[in-house]
């Protein structure tokens, strides 16, 4: 067994919900994909303002309504560099438990739990090595981009690249899974990765900085 990444980052462990051929975060298909947009009525000079746009960025990975977003190596109070002692002091995952075994004895995950919400607004996990967070997975939930699972590959791609991104040639990875696999840079550096259905196309689950595969 062995680890591999769709990218020639470092390895990270595969939490135990990572929806891949062999396993994954909370497998969601479907997705309610909310873009909204902001109407003025002239004749009566009042204006219906809705949710941020899907192709803008909020400036933090706070969202309106208290569900975090998650962030180029950020969600809410998590980040990616964090110590396990202060990822526990967020308050936002549950307990931190053995994580890929491929990934050897110090790979380490735990759920994310963030009060105020529920499996079908955030569901996902904080993956460690050596006790650092290495990489956040959501299989519910939106980026601050307003990526949202659910979302076809090839939309995600052009929202991403709108933002920003560089979307990484493909290493045929996916191939090796049954899935599509997408890797997001900026400045030469990862940022998002994504795991899509092969038939679908629809994005299961975001990660940051890359995925992680679990073998």
């Amino acid at each position: 067994m062995t680890l591999r990444s769709s990218t020639s980052v470092r390895r990270l462990a595969l939490a135990p919900l990572l929806v891949l051929a062999v396993a994954v975060v909370g497998c969601s298909s479907s997705k309610d994909e909310a873009s909204t947009t902001t109407t003025a009525k002239a004749a009566t000079s009042t204006t219906t303002t809705s949710s941020v746009s899907t192709t803008e960025a909020p400036a933090t990975t706070a969202a309106a309504d208290g569900v975090p977003a998650l962030g180029p190596n950020e969600l809410g109070k998590i980040k990616v560099g964090q110590t396990q002692e202060e990822l526990e002091a967020t308050g936002q995952t549950g307990p931190v438990g053995p994580g890929c075994e491929a990934a050897g004895p110090n790979a380490e995950a735990a759920d994310l739990k963030v009060p105020g919400t529920t499996p079908d607004q955030l569901t996902g996990a904080v993956l460690l090595d050596e006790d650092v967070v290495s990489g956040i997975t959501i299989s519910e939930g939106r980026t601050v981009e307003g990526l949202t699972i659910g979302t076809k590959i090839d939309d995600a791609t052009k929202l991403l690249e709108a933002a920003g991104y560089t979307l990484e040639p493909d290493d045929g990875t996916g191939d090796m899974f049954g899935v599509v696999i997408a890797q997001f840079t900026k400045g030469g550096e990862p940022v998002y990765g994504l795991v899509a259905e092969k038939f679908s196309k629809k994005v299961t689950s975001i990660s940051t900085p890359s995925v992680a595969i679990c073998e």
